[in-house]
């Protein structure tokens, strides 16, 4: 019965979502025609239809929930070589603070969890509660977007110009969270993506 007990503890803390399970992912592109230039709608002659004419816009945005993570502790109570010790959790308070804290932000509550090799009364050796993935990380968005066009120089010879912009809206897109329960800095994001990046180029097809 001991035994039987124990594999079902090992179940059912082993059981849970994919780490780069995303709950919610939306994905959108579109790729739009400017109306101006021959045979469009506004400024169909002359020289400004030459110049605004035939400029083509793209978009891809991008808006998906973060992947999951584990709250891991210290394995100074855990007599099991090769497994990864989880924090212990306590479920009446909400683990996901996200927040800015003189310039850090601090994603998880360090109050949320515990190491269980500090927890009161704990004096055998056993995993943490909450089981592995237990939270969610930060949300990702992004928007990028471009403007072409190909101007003709001479039969098959023509001229690419383009203007593009990654995260155009220039939103941070966190890293996970540090989280070993039992080190310093629990529950801090210190990484994130470069901010938004501008980039123009030519080229000549033939």
């Amino acid at each position: 019965m001991v035994r039987l007990a124990s594999r079902w503890l090992i179940w059912t803390i082993s059981r849970a979502l994919a780490g780069y399970g995303r709950k919610h992912n939306f994905q959108w592109w579109t790729t739009y025609n400017l109306p101006f230039g021959k045979g469009q709608y506004f400024l169909t002659s002359g020289p400004l239809a030459y110049v605004v004419g035939g400029w083509k816009i793209s978009m891809i945005l991008s808006r998906t929930s973060g992947t999951r993570l584990s709250v891991t502790g210290s394995t100074g109570l855990l007599n099991a070589p090769g497994n990864t010790q989880l924090g212990d959790r306590s479920y009446s308070v909400n683990p996901v603070l996200n927040s800015n804290v003189a310039g850090v932000r601090q994603y998880l509550k360090a109050a949320a969890f515990s190491d269980v090799s500090t927890t009161a009364g704990v004096t055998t050796a056993r995993f943490g509660t909450p089981g592995r993935d237990s939270v969610r990380g930060p949300e990702f968005f992004d928007l990028d977007a471009s403007i072409k066009r190909t101007f003709p120089i001479y039969e098959s010879i023509g001229l690419e110009l383009m203007a593009e912009s990654f995260d155009g809206t220039n939103t941070p897109q966190f890293a996970n969270p540090a989280s070993n329960i039992s080190a310093s800095g629990f529950g801090l994001i210190t990484t994130s993506n470069a901010n938004r990046t501008l980039r123009v180029s030519a080229r000549l097809s033939f």
